[in-house]
């Protein structure tokens, strides 16, 4: 038992150390001259009153000018509409910014109205609570000066590191972050984040958007990208790591708000093929077997003990050598002491977020999953 304890935690770290060292290559597609594109940028949002400010002037402070933005209202109640219209009237602007609501219920629902009101053939996508990098517009616009490009994806990081918490979240982003990377670069991307996206509006329309998945809350940008995969191919799908296309989003406030926002995300897991959902639940597993560990010492004693310790120990270096890379790479000051911590509490974290999947009740913002489908 000691020694199969011993084995799956040196594959592990073998696994992770591999994928850490394929880090850091960025994509040639990523360095090709936009050609002065036009684009939308669409911005739906749902009760961002105090998060709207931010995101419009770090949209005015973009490089690029003669941008259409559209920001799609998902039915809020907390005077968010009012907030925009105050921002466009008060500024003089080379932009040009429209409000328009969303017809339906759901983030998903938006999304499709802002592309069909969009007036650009290549649509950006973006959340209310981001902070966008300067040159975001040229870093995504990039890519599709191929033609054969019809998606790009950016990283995404919660800005601030102040407290552990922050800092937890942070390294929780940096191994999101490289599972992304890893997979777009074996051909056979597994996720993406809709607050740093881009595609052509022909190919949304020519997957039929979000259709078949209208009813699941979370994933608007997942499926989207997993249906132009299958219809496009691997290679009209890009994926920018470099610092300058990554987009800062606000951090979660408390435990139990990030618990339930990942739980959200994890809840599509059931639209899913049935390989694929089974695939999902592959790290719940890895995440047993590291809790389970902390029995060893009562079932050998010292012995068990000894392993424990091993076995926690090259999880620790193993996640510190991989994850450092991409938290390096984008210039984020943590420490190791960050790392460890972080390591040792994952396991409890995910088995939290399982948990709320399973048993819990999801929901964002005020309206349950299961409003989707009664609308």
């Amino acid at each position: 038992m000691l020694i199969s304890y011993l084995s799956i935690g040196i594959v592990y770290v073998f696994v992770i150390c591999f994928f850490g060292g394929k880090w850091g290559k960025i994509s040639s597609k990523s360095r090709k001259i936009h050609l002065g594109q036009k684009v939308t940028i669409l911005v739906p949002f749902r009760n961002e009153k105090r998060n709207l400010p931010f995101i419009f002037d770090s949209i005015e402070r973009l490089d690029s000018e003669g941008i259409e933005i559209i920001w799609i209202d998902d039915h809020s109640g907390d005077g968010s509409v009012l907030v925009i219209h105050e921002l466009i009237h008060n500024i003089h602007s080379n932009n040009l910014h429209r409000i328009i609501d969303s017809v339906g219920i759901g983030k998903k629902e938006a999304i499709e109205c802002g592309v069909k009101a969009a007036s650009y053939g290549i649509v950006l996508t973006t959340d209310a609570d981001c902070i966008l990098p300067q040159n975001w517009i040229d870093q995504m616009l990039g890519p599709f000066a191929d033609p054969q490009v019809q998606f790009v994806a950016g990283a995404v990081m919660n800005r601030y590191c102040e407290t552990f918490f922050e800092r937890f979240q942070q390294i929780e982003w940096a191994s999101i972050l490289m599972v992304t990377k890893i997979s777009f670069d074996r051909q056979s991307p597994l996720m993406c984040s809709g607050a740093n996206m881009g595609y052509r509006k022909s190919a949304f329309f020519e997957v039929n958007g979000y259709e078949g998945n209208r009813d699941v809350l979370s994933g608007d940008d997942e499926f989207l990208m997993k249906k132009i995969y299958r219809h496009y191919g691997a290679d009209a799908l890009v994926y920018l790591n470099n610092k300058e296309a990554m987009v800062l989003t606000e951090p979660m406030v408390s435990w139990k708000s990030l618990v339930s926002q990942r739980a959200r995300w994890a809840s599509k897991w059931k639209a899913h093929s049935i390989p694929h959902s089974v695939a999902s639940f592959t790290p719940v597993l890895i995440q047993l077997f590291w809790v389970s560990s902390f029995g060893l010492p009562l079932a050998f004693g010292f012995e068990g003990l000894m392993c424990c310790i091993a076995v926690w120990g090259l999880k620790i270096l193993g996640e510190y050598y991989s994850l450092k890379k991409v938290t390096d790479f984008y210039s984020m000051d943590l420490r190791f002491v960050d790392f460890g911590i972080t390591s040792l509490l994952h396991p409890f974290y995910v088995l939290g977020v399982t948990l709320g999947i399973l048993f819990g009740k999801i929901s964002w913002k005020g309206r349950r999953a299961d409003a989707l489908v009664l609308r």
